[in-house]
């Protein structure tokens, strides 16, 4: 049966007429009231509006109410309807306010006196109360005036205003991971979305709120029924009735925020399903409902090939790029994509962009967010360890052959991420290699700065180290922690509550330095320093060791490369035998001798690199070898053979 047919084909505005017809009849006014009710009878469309039909016909049916109660409706509604029912109303009533009162409903309802009882049941505990229908003023039973709730007579009419301090938006077309929906709990929560009459909570949870909300509106989507993001002060009683109520008489389901709801049951009188979107930090909702829970994990290998295909049908080389090193949600995946198909590069550098362009907007304080420029070629570095840094490569492009194609995850989570230990005294190029990983994935580096993420309040530091790894996994960049001792550093036996709660804090960052999913670099003068709980779970160990003399004349070439101008006398060679600096100092020497060249408007002479190495030694606190003579002497050959030998 139609709707149509079971509310008898009628509108708020059909019945209204109606009433209004009986109004004039039952008052001395009734020339003046029947020509209303002429223009309002000539206002009706030829065919009753299928919109109008279905609203009422929802919330006839969802509230239950009677004939009677539904007729009770359309008088508190009447002084909406015409200007002129408005004064007409208003002259009957005993405190002239344009309304209609109880007696003046009792006297058009109620055609048989047992009929009395009825109405007042309707006005005290009946649904039209009890929902928030409408309200009766207080004061003797008949003079009450009877009020429609904000906004509900406009949303009877089948307009779209929405009731004072409630913010709403329709539910967006996000595309999906369709194997997602797939999942036992996701199905289940599917199928009774679409049930109109199925009164139960499905409660979406994932650690980041704008994915939560994403996939709460995802479900709507797969389950075929309008949504509606509704926000507000929906932890007041009142406002969370008359959301239910306008959600009600729309068809549409409301896609509400756990924090909003200041743990009350969400909209209790509405007899249809409701959706609660939550962080795993906000506390659950406590409601009569049945509770369906849905949990949002981070996308399996295969999911995420899904994903970008199904984001960039157009560009699936792009795609298949994407997936095994940006390991963005949903939500974030489709935004980067709508951002580069604006502008117009759809390509892997442009979602890149894209991402990175989103991400700067979260950062937190203890992370920056650096764009690699390091060129591959330019890291010296022994062979091994260049082997070691491909094979690092090599595994985070390859994760989703291995871990899904292959069956290697077994169903772990975190199995797919890829932990390196840089070690080796500073200044032998551990940053320049972790922005060469960076680089060569086609990702960000983002470095941990310690200051801010250590601190001394007791829960203080998790809280931060929480940020950093929500904000990496958000953000898909390379995340780095330099000088790692400081967080990764073996833990002590000591009972000294201070070392207690710093091994909590090891702890902590033990669980979720195993679950993070990305790449992550550490950053450590001695390897011995790390906890052997860290160096388990480490894929790669690469060694940075000080640069022999052939990795030192590699390194003054590459700083002093064209178009620096240098001088005949620049002998980088000798340079590298005689003075055995790391990779840091070299680059400092160098970048000095070149200002000091630059001042004086000339080539960059041997003496200007002579007196930055010499520098160089006194900021180390380092005694300098000395200059060798000029021509070669026998000192300055002994001086060679000695440092040499070193």
């Amino acid at each position: 049966m139609s709707e149509a047919a079971l509310v008898g084909g009628q509108t708020f505005a059909s019945l209204a007429v109606d009433v209004a017809q009986q109004l004039a009849r039952a008052t001395t006014s009734s020339d003046r009231l029947t020509a209303i009710v002429e223009e309002l009878r000539a206002a009706l469309p030829a065919e009753p509006s299928a919109v109008e039909v279905a609203r009422l016909h929802r919330l006839v049916t969802g509230l239950g109410l009677s004939p009677f109660e539904r007729d009770l409706l359309v008088v508190a509604g009447l002084p909406h309807e015409h200007p002129g029912l408005s004064r007409a109303l208003a002259d009957l009533h005993p405190r002239a306010v344009p309304a209609a009162t109880a007696g003046l409903a009792g006297s058009l309802l109620c055609r048989q006196p047992a009929e009395w009882s009825t109405l007042v049941q309707a006005l005290t505990d009946g649904p039209l109360v009890a929902q928030g229908v409408l309200t009766a003023a207080p004061g003797p039973f008949p003079d009450r005036s009877l009020e429609l709730a904000e906004g509900l007579w406009e949303a009877l009419r089948g307009r779209t205003r929405w009731p004072s301090g409630v913010a709403t938006e329709d539910v967006p077309g996000l595309i999906g991971v369709g194997s997602w929906r797939l999942r036992t709990d996701v199905a289940h929560a599917v199928a009774l979305l679409g049930t109109a009459s199925s009164r139960v909570l499905v409660q979406v949870s994932a650690d980041d709120p704008a994915e939560a909300r994403a996939r709460a509106a995802l479900l709507c989507r797969w389950a075929g029924v309008p949504g509606r993001h509704v926000s507000g002060d929906l932890g007041d009683p009142g406002v969370a009735r008359l959301v239910g109520l306008h959600c009600l008489v729309r068809g549409e389901v409301p896609v509400l925020a756990a924090a909003d709801l200041a743990g009350r049951d969400p909209l209790p009188g509405l007899p249809g399903p409701v959706v609660v979107h939550r962080t795993t930090a906000t506390p659950a909702v406590a409601t009569d409902r049945p509770l369906v829970p849905v949990a949002v994990v981070p996308l399996a290998p295969a999911q995420r090939a899904e994903l970008w295909g199904a984001l960039l049908p157009e560009a699936p080389d792009v795609a298949a790029a994407l997936a095994p090193v940006h390991r963005v949600s949903a939500l974030r995946a489709a935004e980067a994509t709508a951002d580069v198909r604006a502008s117009g590069e759809v390509s892997v550098p442009g979602v890149a962009a894209a991402l990175r362009a989103r991400a700067q907007q979260q950062l937190p304080a203890a992370v920056r967010l650096v764009t690699p420029t390091a060129d591959p070629e330019s890291l010296v570095l022994d062979e091994r360890g260049l082997d070691l840094l491909d094979a690092a490569v090599d595994r985070a492009r390859h994760q989703v052959r291995v871990l899904h194609e292959w069956g290697m995850q077994r169903g772990r989570r975190g199995a797919g991420g890829v932990r390196l230990l840089f070690a080796g005294p500073p200044g032998t190029g551990k940053t320049y290699a972790a922005e060469v990983v960076a680089a060569r994935l086609g990702l960000d580096l983002l470095v941990v700065d310690l200051s801010a993420l250590v601190s001394k309040w007791l829960g203080d530091t998790e809280k931060h180290l929480a940020e950093v790894f929500d904000t990496a996994e958000q953000t898909q960049a390379v995340l780095f922690f330099d000088e790692a001792d400081a967080l990764f550093a073996k833990r002590t036996d000591t009972s000294d509550a201070h070392a207690r709660w710093a091994n909590l804090e090891t702890a902590y960052l033990l669980g979720r330095f195993e679950q993070f999913d990305g790449v992550a670099v550490l950053a450590s003068n001695l390897r011995s320093n790390i906890d052997t709980a860290f160096g388990r779970r480490l894929d790669f160990v690469i060694a940075f060791d000080e640069p022999d003399t052939a990795a030192r004349e590699r390194l003054w070439r590459e700083h002093l490369k064209a178009p620096v101008p240098l001088g005949a006398d620049v002998d980088l060679a000798r340079l590298a035998r005689l003075y055995p600096l790391s990779g840091g100092v070299i680059r400092n020497a160098a970048l000095a001798a070149a200002f000091m060249a630059a001042a004086e408007d000339g080539p960059l002479t041997a003496d200007h690199v002579l007196t930055a190495v010499q520098r160089e030694y006194e900021k180390t606190g380092r005694s300098f070898p000395g200059r060798p003579a000029a021509p070669r002497s026998h000192e300055s050959t002994q001086l060679e053979a000695e440092n040499h030998g070193r």
